[in-house]
């Protein structure tokens, strides 16, 4: 995790905490690594969303896929962004 301290001190949720405490931190958090192929589906709507996303490398497309099978984009995700902390949180 030390690799990607430079991201995670851009990611708003960090905002102010010293490197030096941050990878204590992310321990007490429960923090983990989670690596996901490219066109892999990270969390699906309507599953519960456990753990809020913070993107190290690389990107996460949001879409919503509709009864037809449909596809619209939402948003993107790019490195020290989060994602799906709306639904972790509830």
């Amino acid at each position: 995790m030390e690799k990607y301290l430079e991201v995670l001190q851009k990611c708003p949720l960090f905002e102010g905490v010293h490197p030096t405490e941050l990878v204590g931190l992310l321990d007490c958090l429960g923090g983990r690594q989670v690596q996901a192929a490219k066109e892999q589906t990270v969390l699906l709507e309507g599953e519960p969303a456990v753990y809020v996303g913070i993107v190290l490398e690389g990107a996460v497309r949001l879409e919503r896929q509709d009864y037809y099978g449909n596809r619209s984009i939402l948003g993107k995700v790019l490195p020290s962004e989060i994602f799906a902390e709306a639904f972790a949180m509830l």
